[in-house]
C-alpha cells in the first residue's frame, strides 16, 4: 500500500490522504490510480447508521463517504485496496487518542 504524503503532519491529524490503488479501477471509461480519502464527519456516521445495512455494507458505505466514489466504484475495487482505505479510515478515528 502505497500513500503519498504531502506534510510531515502525522497521518491521523491530516484532513486528506491520497490512497495509490493497487490494481486501479476503470471509473466512468478513465483509469482511476489514485483516491483521495478524506476524514469522515459524525453525520456520515449516523446516516450509515440509520440505514438497515449488514455490516459489510456499512463498511462499503464509510468507504463511499471518505472516497467520494460511487457504490458501484467502491464494489469494484480490489479487496488490498479496499482494506488499505479501511486502514486510512480508522488511522483517523485513532487521532483523538494520538494527540
Amino acid at each position: 500500500m502505497e500513500r503519498t504524503r504531502s506534510s510531515d503532519k502525522p497521518e491521523a491529524l491530516k484532513t486528506e490522504v491520497s490512497y495509490r490503488l493497487v490494481v486501479p479501477i476503470e471509473i466512468e471509461g478513465t483509469l482511476t490510480e489514485t483516491v483521495t480519502v478524506k476524514r469522515l464527519k459524525v453525520k456520515h456516521r449516523l446516516e450509515i447508521q440509520k440505514a438497515k445495512l449488514d455490516d459489510a455494507e456499512k463498511e462499503a458505505r464509510l468507504i463511499t463517504a471518505a472516497t467520494g466514489l460511487a457504490p458501484s466504484d467502491v464494489s469494484e475495487l480490489d479487496m488490498a485496496d479496499y482494506l488499505g482505505i479501511q486502514e486510512i479510515i480508522e488511522g483517523f478515528f485513532s487521532a483523538r487518542a494520538k494527540t
